[in-house]
């Protein structure tokens, strides 16, 4: 049960709820532009032996309510990571499917996680991830670890509770840090490059500009680079609310609508969906300068225009209050 990387074919289809691939116009026609969603991939169990994992964080206690064997789906993207403060949501499954807010399964309101460089073994970090995403159909539970160099790691749940022994069952997954130079997209001590984004009163070729239900949102004044010349912080969400299958857009937008209410004039909000066209065919010029390759993402910059936090694929109010505190803003 894991997501994969189709092959591309000529044929439009929307945004898939697992990795999938979109045409792109232009000389990016033949690109790959990946979603990624609440089915990412899952973890295979690696292990199970009693006591305590190996390195620095404690097992995870498993409430009742979980059926089978619990594995981890990544909600982060496969590519874009680059070494420093590495932001990595997790889902949850068992033997019944992705662990939702359904209120059918008892969810831990906390994971443990360690971080492995298998070159190695050795432990580079660990972490406690609090759940987020309670006002959303699966919830998930970001790591935050910092991590220095490029390579891939393994990041390890350990989990008790499950067995009648007691037994620790460890899950892990693979994720990869990418070297800064190698990411063509925007990441944190990068400038967001300007870009002339669709706005109320010059749509540039993008029907609809904003696929909100009810109507455009509030971020369609200016486009991005009039905003990145105004001095104070920019604000710069890019993601499809009609379109995203996966779910995780909309709530992403009302979320950051109620944030930016919050904020006021202190810095500006701008948004850029996804497609350039109602039947969502076409992937709009917005996201191909950015060489975007997943969606949603929030990127969040300093009064210089330099990216200070990214937000990937799924991320609540309370993140977002975060992302926005790095610069200042509370």
């Amino acid at each position: 049960m894991c997501g994969g990387c189709h092959a591309h074919d000529t044929t439009p289809h929307r945004y898939p709820p697992t990795i999938g691939e979109m045409p792109v116009p232009g000389e990016m026609s033949r690109r790959r532009f990946l979603g990624v969603g609440a089915a990412v991939g899952l973890g295979a169990v690696v292990a199970a032996c009693a006591g305590e994992p190996d390195g620095g964080a404690s097992p995870t206690e498993i409430v009742p309510g979980i059926e089978g064997t619990l594995q981890i789906v990544k909600r982060f993207p496969p590519n874009g990571l680059v070494p420093g403060r590495v932001r990595l949501p997790l889902s949850l499954a068992d033997a019944r499917g992705i662990l939702g807010n359904d209120g059918t399964r008892t969810l831990p309101d906390s994971l443990a996680v360690t971080i492995i460089d298998p070159s190695t073994g050795e432990t580079v970090a660990s972490a406690n991830a609090k759940r987020h995403g309670d006002d959303l159909s699966v919830p998930y539970w970001p790591v935050v670890v910092d991590i220095d160099s490029p390579g891939i790691y393994s990041l390890r749940l350990d989990a008790t509770g499950q067995d009648p022994g007691g037994t620790t069952q460890s899950n892990e997954v693979s994720f990869q840090v990418d070297a800064p130079d190698t990411v063509a997209m925007p990441v944190p001590g990068r400038a967001l490059p300007p870009f002339d984004t669709p706005t109320i009163v010059n749509s540039r070729g993008v029907s609809p500009i904003c696929t909100r239900a009810g109507g455009p949102c509030p971020f369609h004044g200016v486009t991005l680079s009039d905003a990145l010349v105004r001095g104070i912080p920019v604000v710069y969400l890019v993601g499809t609310p009609a379109h995203c299958t996966t779910g995780t857009c909309a709530p992403a937008l009302e979320s950051l609508i109620a944030v930016a209410s919050e904020i006021g004039e202190r810095a500006v909000f701008v948004h850029a969906d996804i497609y350039a066209d109602e039947e969502a065919t076409q992937v709009a010029p917005a996201v191909t300068a950015l060489k975007m390759q997943f969606e949603p993402a929030l990127f969040v910059t300093d009064a210089r225009g330099t990216v200070a936090t990214r937000l990937d694929v799924v991320f609540d109010t309370d993140e977002i209050r975060g992302a926005l505190a790095t610069v200042g803003l509370s």
